[in-house]
């Protein structure tokens, strides 16, 4: 079977459109159907529905390089196309009203979980950074998103009391209530320089030590941790869960769990330093 040739700047340019129209679709909360985008373009990009899908994916790991928010259901794809990078980069500089959208969504507040929120736990994402790619911490424009939403304190906090009351339920549906009412939101009552949230227990009373970390984005949003956040929990070990909230809304969370050492945990890369000038430079 003869391969396509690579696609052109119009086929990259059209395709980007109707992304970043399903994005701002999506940072406005309103509805569309992504099965009927990918027949619209390959009416006119004459390419396949497997074709298109992973080039839509491609367009969110850009846009998981550039810390930009990107659509909820198209996982990011690596091996992107020099020329599609630009051309994404080029439209968010363009589009300011996006960019606006991604800040409103980013820095809204969220109310409380209701009590009949339904929890649904999966597995972690399994596609991490990649090296010979672009990796997070750049931008289009002003803002890192990942960065912002971590600053969200409204965001953050809501989480938190989320798993306090989960934590504090499940161990009194097993009827451990003495264990159930020493739950403690330590990042309240103690202070957040502990490297972890709160302080749980597992139903045969070994204790858990849980570091959320919350997000409105789809599981493949990348997160901050902090140095602190990895030292504790190569010291903890097991006794260490990260707890990721994402897609999180009040009456619907999803999450998966990471336990242990975060640094065999996840993939992670710097984005900053503390910095003074050295000795050297005098």
């Amino acid at each position: 079977m003869a391969t396509r040739e690579a696609w052109s700047a119009e086929e990259n340019s059209i395709l980007v459109h109707a992304y970043l129209g399903m994005l701002r679709s999506e940072l406005k909360d309103e509805s569309f159907v992504k099965a009927d985008v990918n027949r619209q373009l390959q009416g006119l990009l004459d390419r396949g529905r497997g074709s298109i899908e992973f080039k839509l994916m491609n367009v969110s790991a850009v846009l998981r390089e550039l810390s930009f928010p990107f659509v909820n259901g198209y996982k990011p794809y690596p091996n992107i196309q020099a020329s599609l990078r630009d051309c994404v980069r080029e439209e968010i500089l363009r589009q300011q009203d996006l960019t606006d959208l991604a800040f409103d969504s980013m820095t809204a507040s969220m109310p409380d979980v209701a009590d009949s929120a339904i929890w649904r736990e999966g597995e972690p994402p399994t596609l991490g950074l990649q090296p010979s790619e672009g990796l997070p911490g750049q931008r289009a424009g002003r803002w890192n998103f990942v960065e912002l939403e971590a600053m969200n304190r409204q965001l953050g906090a809501a989480g938190e009391r989320a798993v306090l009351a989960r934590e504090r339920l499940l161990l009194t549906r097993a009827g451990q209530h003495h264990l159930a009412s020493r739950v403690d939101h330590v990042s309240q009552t103690v202070g957040d320089g502990l490297g972890f949230d709160i302080r749980s227990f597992e139903p045969d009373g070994a204790e858990k030590l849980i570091e959320v970390k919350t997000t409105k984005r789809g599981a493949h949003w990348p997160m901050v941790v902090s140095r602190n956040e990895v030292e504790v929990s190569g010291v903890e070990g097991e006794r260490y869960h990260l707890y990721r909230l994402h897609d999180f809304r009040p009456e619907a969370v999803r999450f998966y769990t990471l336990r242990g050492d975060l640094r065999h945990a996840c993939d992670l890369a710097p984005e900053s330093y503390t910095a003074l000038p050295s000795r050297s430079s005098e």
